[in-house]
């Protein structure tokens, strides 16, 4: 990206404290608001880096905007700190299969799923559906059958994910 891409520039927000920065992100994310979120987001990992809940919406973020490879490395750098964030593995899973990665969506979504998606319904059907796409496509077409006994209902993905942030799923 150029080097004045404006996705880039910091979001920091001077005076505003961490649990005001995460409210309003959630908020923002609650209603649908994501150039909001992604703003608020954004600066409150820049402000605590530490905060992987937050590194994970700006990663399903990029995700929605279709910035997928932004969403690959975010998404990255939520498991190397939560390795075991199920839908942070789905969701990289998606990224990889946008990007052309097959091989590793597959890998990626295996390990969401084992990991498990709790509340997460619709990012576990859409896991399926994705390694059902894969699995035609390398000619496992009894593989790829095994995950269509799943329900088939996407469009309420970005709601799911709110449900499954590597917080509320770490144990």
């Amino acid at each position: 990206p150029p080097a004045d891409d404006p996705e880039l520039d910091s979001p920091r927000m001077p005076g505003v404290p961490f649990e005001e920065l995460r409210r309003r992100a959630s908020e923002a994310w609650d209603a649908g608001r994501l150039d909001e979120a992604d703003r608020f987001f954004r600066a409150g990992v820049e402000l605590n880096p530490l905060w992987y809940e937050g590194w994970f919406y700006v990663g399903s973020i990029h995700f929605a905007r279709g910035r997928f490879e932004r969403a690959q490395g975010t998404l990255r750098r939520v498991l190397d700190a939560v390795p075991d964030s199920g839908p942070a593995w789905v969701l990289l899973g998606f990224s990889e299969f946008r990007l052309g990665h097959y091989d590793r969506a597959e890998a990626a979504l295996i390990r969401g799923l084992s990991l498990g998606l709790e509340e997460s319904e619709d990012i576990q059907a859409g896991a399926h559906h994705h390694l059902s796409l894969l699995k035609t496509r390398r000619g496992d077409f009894e593989g790829a059958v095994e995950h269509l006994g799943y329900p088939l209902h996407l469009g309420g993905v970005a709601e799911s994910l709110s449900a499954a942030s590597p917080e509320r799923t770490a144990g």
